[in-house]
This record gives structure tokens, C-alpha cells and sequence, in this order.
């Protein structure tokens, strides 16, 4: 955080970027949206304090299964309501943070798509009940989607869906609803990855010489 104030590098609201694309409205100057995903324990007490001191919005985006009415036990419905009081942006990650963009081996279509029904409805409806905003985000749990996932999130009315597949917002491009992130994780080199995303944070529209590695992304097949 402290190299994005140095850098200058303006930090946006996933829903002001959303906007941004819908209206084909580049960046004023350099930008990035921050978003967080799963890691219950330290968003509660690590990167929540640290983006509030430097007041910078992010997004968090959760999974229902393991969140609680119990602090100590991780991420609890407490936690996220006081988050979002204090203008943190909480969105939808499934329910079970597993992989389900296709049918298990044996696996009838009806059956897959129940289990789906839970992923991305059953846990859209726990979120807007605990926390009282309309859930309008999803992100793929580990990266994991296909055709038929993202037909099914958008028939049910989500307005924005975000991979791992590392390509940058490009407002010349059709929006279709869907946006790609850089993800920085543990053991890949993450100041590495930091770096290159200040440098494509910083890149001209008619700047298509920077690109990232196969396996600086996080795995999907």
C-alpha cells in the first residue's frame, strides 16, 4: 500500500470500474481495483485495518459455508457487517469454494445443475439475508469457470463476473460483464507480481508489449 501512495497509482471501487467499462471510460490516471478473496481470517484482521488507515476501497469476496456467528472461529456474519458499515464492499464467492464450472464424473446434467443452484443462488440469498445489500459480483472460486457457468450467473442476474486469467480492463473491447484480475499469491513471487501490475496499472491504451507468464496466474484448466 505504501508503494501504491508512493506511485501515485490511484486506487478505485470495483463498482466504479464496472461503471467505467459499461461507459468505455479509460482512467484518468493510473488505477487499480483491490479485491480479496477467501481468506477469512486475515481480511478480518490484516488487510482491513491496513486498507482503512490508507483509506482505500476493496472488495472482499467471501464464501458462505464456514462463515459463523463466532469470531474467534474465523470470518463471522459480525465481521462482515461491520466491514461493510465502513464502506468495504463484500461480495459473493460460492457457497462451498469448490469447483463445479462442470459435472462431476458420473454426474447427470440435472444433478450438476443443483449443485450450482447452491454455489451461486443458495449463497447469494444467505449473503443478501445476513447482510442486507444486493449481491451483484462473483468471482470463481480459484479461477474455475466455463460457457455454461457463466450463462447460468448471468441468467441469474449477476451484473459482474471475475476470473484469474490476468488480462487487463481494456475499454476499447465489447464489455461483456466479465473482467480478469491479477492475482498475487503466496510462493510465486509476489512483489514480482505486484511490480507488473503497477506496470500495467501505468500502460497507454496503444501499450500491448507487456504481458504475463502462463504460470504467474493462478491455475485453471
Amino acid at each position: 500500500l505504501d508503494i501504491l501512495k508512493e506511485e501515485k497509482i490511484q486506487v478505485i471501487s470495483l463498482a466504479r470500474l464496472h461503471e467505467m467499462m459499461q461507459k468505455k471510460l479509460p482512467a484518468e490516471r493510473p488505477s487499480v481495483v483491490i479485491t480479496i478473496d477467501d481468506d477469512f481470517k486475515n481480511i478480518v484482521r490484516v488487510a482491513a485495518p491496513m486498507l482503512r488507515e490508507y483509506g482505500y476501497p476493496a472488495t472482499f469476496f467471501v464464501y458462505t459455508k464456514n462463515i459463523t456467528d463466532q469470531p474467534r472461529q474465523g470470518m463471522a456474519w459480525e465481521d462482515l457487517r461491520r466491514l461493510q458499515k465502513e464502506g468495504f464492499d463484500i461480495q459473493n464467492h460460492s457457497h462451498t469454494h469448490t469447483a463445479f464450472h462442470v459435472p462431476h464424473e458420473g454426474e447427470s446434467a440435472d444433478q450438476h445443475a443443483a449443485r450450482v443452484d447452491i454455489e451461486i443462488l443458495h449463497s447469494r440469498e444467505v449473503l443478501e439475508d445476513r447482510l442486507g445489500h444486493k449481491i451483484w459480483s462473483f468471482a470463481y472460486p480459484m479461477g474455475y469457470h466455463s460457457p455454461y457457468l457463466e450463462k447460468r450467473l448471468k441468467d441469474a442476474g449477476y451484473e459482474l463476473l471475475l476470473t484469474t486469467d490476468a488480462n487487463p480492463p481494456d475499454v476499447t473491447k465489447t464489455y461483456t460483464g466479465v473482467l480478469d484480475r491479477f492475482t498475487i499469491q503466496k510462493g510465486k513471487d509476489p512483489f514480482g507480481l505486484f511490480y507488473k501490475q503497477i506496470a500495467f496499472a501505468r500502460r497507454t491504451l496503444d501499450d500491448h508489449s507487456l504481458t504475463l507468464k502462463e504460470d504467474e496466474t493462478e491455475p485453471r484448466p
